[in-house]
């Protein structure tokens, strides 16, 4: 049962990066299009790691990422270094931080640490 929910949302996941690249592509020629493609990217593998071990922060990362991307061609090009910047941050700085202070805690309490 797990394997089929992890496919689904392997393909939510591609279904919903394929339909912004289109976008991106269609409306903003490259390289403008290329920071809006890179965050969204960014989004896939955090999502799905959210999804595979259960944690939240992880799933608002990826979603932030898209949300980003979306974004991303509304703003100046020069800007557009600054939203890859805010979704590092969203996606794997914050999240990085959150998992560690869980793993620290699951460590001081002699239980093991799942991630």
């Amino acid at each position: 049962m797990y394997t089929g929910e992890i496919i689904g949302y392997v393909w939510l996941v591609f279904i919903i990066t394929y339909a912004l690249f289109i976008y991106i592509f269609l409306y903003i020629k490259a390289p403008l299009g290329i920071s809006p493609a890179i965050i969204a990217l960014f989004g896939m593998p955090t999502f799905l790691s959210g999804i595979i071990l259960k944690f939240k922060a992880l799933k608002i990362g990826g979603i932030c990422c898209w949300i980003l991307s979306f974004i991303a061609p509304f703003v100046d090009y020069d800007y557009q270094f600054l939203l890859i910047a805010c979704a590092v941050v969203a996606a794997w700085i914050i999240p990085g931080h959150l998992l560690f202070q869980k793993f620290k805690k699951e460590k001081q309490y002699g239980r093991e640490a799942i991630i």
